[in-house]
């Protein structure tokens, strides 16, 4: 077993324990918004699963490259990041959408962990074990 499927089955059991925080912090919230509800909000958990469980469980079945354990760990550092980014994001989106009210710089939260998703696969693909 390579580290990288050691490392992605770890983060698929770390996101499961995330998706469920989520989970129990949108229904929390949703309680308190007197019946107002948000898209954003709602999705963050579908987010979690997606990216961090399936996006991981995915990665650790079809990446059989053997990569250096500086470019393993950068990438899950830049990929962990762009999740969180993400939810961030969604989560502050949701608590606007509730409040009747926007923001003009939500749009960056969406941009950055773009970014921070690119560069991920960037720095995993850049150094490869000979």
């Amino acid at each position: 077993m390579t580290y990288f499927e050691i490392k992605t089955k770890r983060q698929v059991i770390g996101f499961l324990i995330v998706a469920i925080m989520v989970f129990v912090i949108d229904r929390v919230y949703s309680i308190f918004s007197h019946g107002v509800g948000s898209l954003a909000m709602s999705t963050m958990v579908v987010s979690v699963l997606i990216l961090g469980v399936a996006g991981y469980r995915l990665m650790g079945l079809t990446l059989h490259k053997r990569f250096t354990k500086n470019s393993v760990n950068r990438f899950i550092q830049l990929y962990n990041s762009g999740i969180a980014t993400l939810v961030i994001g969604q989560f502050l989106k949701g608590i606007l959408d509730i409040a009747g009210t926007g923001s003009p710089y939500i749009k960056y939260y969406f941009i950055a962990s773009g970014i921070l998703f690119l560069l991920s696969f960037v720095t995993l693909s850049a150094k490869i074990e000979a």
